[in-house]
């Protein structure tokens, strides 16, 4: 089964090894299904696609959707035509995540981090009930932080909530698959700095409530030799 799908402008492709892009155009190759005497039906096949729309506005995925696929005896069969798939996206407003973000160096909170390792601390409200997309983000001339900055892939917080930390070229998305509840949480994430300039750099939330006190600033200095 091959599905091929043409997006317009202004959506970029997140792709995994199994989605080839060639321009506009996205192949995915879905696993063969296999019907067996006997066995009843197989199970489904998910495949998911992930997107990111650069602007607002009501997206159409392509005039025709097309699903090519062989039949029982290994002939090519007659594409099938799906729906046209709409989607209206909308720039998030902020007032639904109220966040900021602190900094253990140790036992003890701090506002400038100077250490290679430490713990980051994000405490958001949800005003409403909805699934997490929040920004750690560098302020401005610091971008290159990113390009030496890790974490762990997943955390979670104290009501088993799971979440997921991706790493872009404009910083960090925290985000869960799942709905929050409406209410305040808080998570800790363990980051560490890889080899870059020795100077100042910042985080701060790239969405929800931001102020000058979010910021938290990193200081990158040479870590001495212990023999």
């Amino acid at each position: 089964i091959r599905i091929t799908e043409t997006l317009p402008e202004s959506i970029e492709i997140i792709a995994d090894e199994s989605i080839n892009v060639n321009g506009r155009t996205v192949t995915i190759e879905i696993p063969d299904i296999i019907f067996e005497k006997g066995k009843g039906t197989p199970s489904p096949i998910t495949v998911d696609l992930q997107l990111r729309f650069n602007q607002e506005g009501i997206y159409q995925l392509s005039e025709v959707s097309k699903l090519e696929y062989t039949d029982w005896t290994g002939a090519e069969a007659a594409p099938v035509n799906m729906d046209k798939l709409t989607v209206t996206v909308k720039k998030g407003q902020g007032e639904a995540i109220n966040a900021e973000i602190r900094a253990f160096d140790g036992d003890h909170d701090v506002t400038v981090i100077s250490k290679g390792k430490f713990d980051a601390v994000i405490s958001f409200a949800m005003q409403k009930a909805g699934r997490l997309n929040l920004q750690i983000c560098t302020s401005a001339g610091s971008e290159e932080l990113f390009a030496a900055l890790s974490t762990a892939s997943q955390i979670t917080d104290g009501y088993g909530n799971i979440y997921k930390v991706t790493k872009t070229e404009e910083g960090f998305f925290l985000t869960t698959d799942k709905p929050l509840t409406m209410g305040s949480y808080t998570v800790k994430i363990k980051f560490s700095i890889g080899s870059i300039p020795q100077k100042s750099y910042y985080l701060q939330m790239g969405s929800g409530t931001v102020t000058q006190e979010e910021k938290l600033r990193i200081e990158v200095v040479p870590m001495p030799i212990l023999l």
